[in-house]
C-alpha cells in the first residue's frame, strides 16, 4: 500500500508538471496567436487607410475634372458664340455688297 501511495504521488506529480508545462505552452502560444492578431489588425487597418486615402484622391481627381470640363463647356459656348457673331457679320457685309451702290452700278453697267 505504500508503495501504491508513493506511485500515485510521483503520477500525481508527474501529471502537475505536465498540466503546468501544457498551460505555460498554451498561454505562450495564445500570446503568440495574439500578437498575430494584433499585427494582422494593424495590417487591416493600414490597408484601410490607403484605401480611403485612394477613394479620397479619386473624388478630388473627379472634381478636377468636372471644372476641367465646365471650362471647356465654357470656352466652347465662347467660340460657338464668336463663330456665329462672325457669321452674321459676314452675311450684313455680304449683303452690303451685293446691294448696288449709286456710282458704283452705274460705272460697271458701261458704255
Amino acid at each position: 500500500l505504500t508503495v501504491q501511495v508513493a506511485s500515485l504521488e510521483e503520477l500525481s506529480a508527474s501529471l502537475e508538471f505536465k498540466l503546468k508545462a501544457q498551460a505555460e505552452a498554451h498561454e505562450e502560444t495564445r500570446g503568440k496567436e495574439s500578437e498575430g492578431l494584433r499585427a494582422q489588425g494593424q495590417d487591416l487597418q493600414r490597408l484601410l487607410e490607403r484605401a480611403h486615402a485612394t477613394i479620397e484622391g479619386h473624388v478630388q481627381m473627379r472634381s478636377c475634372l468636372e471644372e476641367q470640363i465646365s471650362e471647356i463647356e465654357r470656352q466652347w459656348g465662347d467660340t460657338l458664340g464668336a463663330k456665329n457673331r462672325y457669321i452674321v457679320e459676314l452675311e450684313h457685309l455680304l449683303a452690303d455688297h451685293d446691294r448696288p451702290h449709286g456710282g458704283c452700278a452705274r460705272s460697271m453697267s458701261g458704255p
